[in-house]
């Protein structure tokens, strides 16, 4: 189970990233739905979002990847920054796969500054292509 990510630079302290990795079944991560709502809650709660103000469910719903069984989820998570005032916040993916092996979900996530229409597209494209090997 490997894990790998690209971080494109917004601003200075401020990034866009894109990951994909798994998720072990024993440490919880039961099912696509309960695993897509856990990682959003991390990644919401984490020190990549100081100065965390809140957060807007967009889309919570089942899917298919490459015909497996998935779950999306896509968040508005809010910030203020004062180093930042232009930031909103992002727009953050979170996509949760059953591929079929037993030990682990796969899961893929990006996010996207807030506003950010030609990142949002980048990303939105990556979401649209996933594939499972």
């Amino acid at each position: 189970m490997g894990q790998s990510a690209q971080i494109d630079d917004v601003y200075p302290g401020w990034m866009s990233v894109s990951g994909v990795g798994g998720l072990p079944v024993a440490e919880g991560f039961s099912d696509p739905q309960t695993a897509a709502s856990m990682m959003m809650s991390c990644f919401a709660s984490s020190d990549y979002y100081m100065g965390y103000t809140g957060e807007k469910e967009i889309r919570s719903e089942a899917l298919t990847v490459d015909g497996h069984p998935a779950w999306w989820k896509r968040s508005e998570i809010y910030v203020t920054l004062p180093n930042l005032p232009k930031v909103r916040g992002d727009v953050v993916d979170v996509v949760v796969v059953n591929t079929g092996q037993t030990d682990f979900l796969g899961m893929y996530f990006n996010s996207a500054t807030i506003g950010d229409s030609a990142r949002q597209a980048l990303v939105d494209h990556a979401r649209e292509s996933l594939k499972v090997d």
